[in-house]
């Protein structure tokens, strides 16, 4: 099943032409997607975060947000680090393309308990420059912005509680 398309992407994963001073994690664009389980919110995200050598740059990622509120003190967030998906920008897993234990199989899975789900691309995969292929300074730079910038989104508040989980590359 495919959830989003690269086909229908457009210019969604083209970095602004110049990026805000804001602080790493600002939003960017989002475009909602196919829910990845009915009764809940699924968007693409464009955020700002940090290049290998300092420089603002734009990632990619998904967002999913449970059907039921946060409880007071907001949404767990569990941040998803894929696997090898290839270097090409089609292989980001927001373009829709469905990979072996993948972000559309584990969303369901943090959604029925209620948590916020994110998953980053990682830099250069989906968006201009290069993939820092298991560069883990990159990697983990792009997995804890997303969480940054699913706090940013209208009518998300995140508790401050995140967990990190991924498999391979991630």
């Amino acid at each position: 099943v495919l959830v989003a398309s690269c086909d229908d992407a457009g210019s969604f994963y083209s970095t602004p032409s110049s990026l805000p001073d804001g602080p790493l994690g600002t939003v960017l664009r989002t475009e909602s997607i196919a829910p990845f389980v009915p009764g809940t919110k699924a968007f693409r995200i464009l955020y700002l975060s940090q290049g290998m050598n300092g420089e603002k740059i734009a990632v990619s990622g998904l967002v999913g947000i449970p059907a039921d509120p946060p409880g007071a003190s907001g949404y767990d967030v569990v941040s998803w680090a894929h696997g090898t998906t290839g270097i090409a920008d089609v292989c980001a897993p927001s373009t829709g393309r469905r990979f072996n234990h993948d972000a559309y199989d584990v969303a369901p899975e943090v959604l029925s308990q209620g948590w916020l789900f994110v998953a980053t691309d990682y830099e250069g995969l989906g968006t201009e420059g290069v993939h820092r292929y298991l560069v883990g300074d990159s990697e983990g730079r792009s997995i804890l912005d997303i969480v940054r910038a699913a706090s940013h989104l209208d009518g998300v508040q995140v508790s401050g509680r995140v967990a990190f989980w991924g498999r391979s590359q991630g």
